[in-house]
């Protein structure tokens, strides 16, 4: 039962769990695991006191010796004020090692969580790919167009001679036929090159 008191202590939550993994550990667990033994030791204490003053005042009852009833008091007011201190002692450390933050300020006083989440970025490629006639085959560039850019869009350039776009990272060939969703796609179509929103418009943030 104490074993477990002691466990008890040292498993007590002092404050929350850091934010950042790469924080020091935590070097006043050992101290806290003294603490707990030392509390455990003051439990013992105190309920070894009471058996024995007990015992001795109902001895000093039976017997009508007054000088067992005294010593059962003297014993019992020892052993508390040992307890207390030792109790006091341990309490101390325990406070010490958590650095004080227990729950005991209000919730608008104690020291908030601050959690930093960090935005991916919109592209991780730096250049524009293109499919152009000669290089590549027409249904191949049909096929990009129709990916690349909203159905109705698609179904007007279908037949463009080339398509030039920005891949949203992190692949960044011609194989990927998503465009970062804040850059322009553009087509050539009627003897000139048109700029047209790509099918993933609404993901851009800007």
């Amino acid at each position: 039962m104490f074993e477990g008191i002691a466990t008890g202590f040292s498993q007590l939550p002092l404050a929350p769990e850091p934010v950042n993994p790469d924080q020091s550990p935590d070097y006043l667990a050992g101290l806290r695991d003294f603490a707990g033994q030392f509390l455990t030791g003051c439990i013992v204490l105190v309920v070894i006191s009471a058996i024995v003053s007990v015992t001795l005042f109902v001895i000093g009852k039976m017997t009508a010796l007054s000088n067992a009833q005294a010593k059962s008091l003297m014993w019992s007011g020892r052993v508390f004020l040992g307890a207390a201190i030792i109790g006091s002692v341990g309490g101390l450390i325990f406070w010490g090692s958590g650095l004080g933050k227990f729950n005991l300020m209000p919730a608008g006083a104690q020291q908030p969580t601050v959690e930093i989440t960090k935005k991916p970025a919109k592209s991780t490629c730096a250049s524009r790919v293109e499919l152009g006639a000669g290089l590549f085959n027409q249904d191949d560039i049909a096929g990009a167009v129709k990916s690349l850019l909203s159905d109705e869009d698609s179904e007007k350039y279908k037949n463009t001679g080339s398509v030039i776009w920005l891949p949203k990272g992190p692949q960044c060939t011609s194989e990927n036929h998503v465009a970062d969703p804040c850059s322009k796609v553009e087509v050539y179509a009627g003897g000139s090159q048109i700029e047209v929103a790509p099918r993933n418009t609404s993901e851009c943030k800007n």
